[in-house]
């Protein structure tokens, strides 16, 4: 969650730097749906389906993985003035996704023990 917080921060330092120029040109089609899509997504009612570790990994590997990150990258790419800003933002992107495998604990890299231990209802 701090981490989403300080990407949060992030973007709106660069659309802060933004001019209304920029800010008020169309979107681009194809970035608007994926946007549009992501925010379809009902994280509570997701929640409300996992039964079990294994599910609840499944579904945060899907969230950073999907749209959200791709939008985010669009933002990146596009709109941040900043060479060395742009690298940086990408390189906590990258961390923060890779985190989730990397640093997940030995014993829960299986998904057979993953699916061991059950959701509190």
């Amino acid at each position: 969650a701090a981490e989403e917080d300080k990407h949060a921060r992030w973007l709106a330092r660069i659309r802060d730097d933004l001019s209304q120029e920029v800010l008020g040109a169309s979107a681009d089609a194809t970035i608007l749906e994926t946007a549009r899509t992501a925010l379809q997504v009902s994280v509570e009612r997701a929640l409300n389906r996992i039964r079990n570790l294994d599910e609840a990994y499944n579904l945060a590997n899907e969230l950073e993985n999907a749209e959200t990150n791709a939008v985010f990258d669009f933002l990146i790419t596009h709109f941040s003035e900043d060479d060395k800003t742009r690298k940086f933002l990408r390189s906590q992107l990258r961390d923060h996704v890779g985190r989730l495998m990397i640093e997940f604990p030995t014993q829960f890299r299986g998904a057979a023990n993953r699916r061991e231990v059950k959701a509190l209802n």
